[in-house]
């Protein structure tokens, strides 16, 4: 089995860098920010492994063509998107749980 490789959308980088900011200055806890984009990180490198582990949750949504997988870190969601033809695995968001995501992918 080959490993898939991974990109990240521009958004899903926005995403990261928003998030990291937000803990890092409003919540005044830098440590929690470095902690939480590892998580991050590392969760996205183990879907190059094995990225259907997740259900598909939508066939289609907004712009994102494909079928539309999503894994939980902490109180967000990883949304992506997995291609056997390409082999590869695409991040097209990081968004808060609370947050309707429908309307932001």
């Amino acid at each position: 089995m080959s490993s898939y490789k991974i990109i990240l959308s521009d958004n899903a980088y926005k995403d990261i860098k928003n998030i990291s900011t937000y803990i890092s200055k409003e919540l005044h806890d830098k440590d929690a920010a470095e902690r939480s984009i590892s998580i991050f990180y590392r969760t996205i490198e183990s879907l190059s492994e094995f990225p259907k582990r997740q259900s598909i949750i939508e066939k289609e949504v907004g712009i994102i063509p494909g079928a539309i997988r999503r894994v939980n870190v902490k109180n967000y969601s990883i949304f992506y998107t997995c291609s056997d033809e390409e082999i590869l695995v695409r991040i097209w968001r990081i968004v808060y749980n609370k947050r309707e995501w429908q309307n932001l992918i």
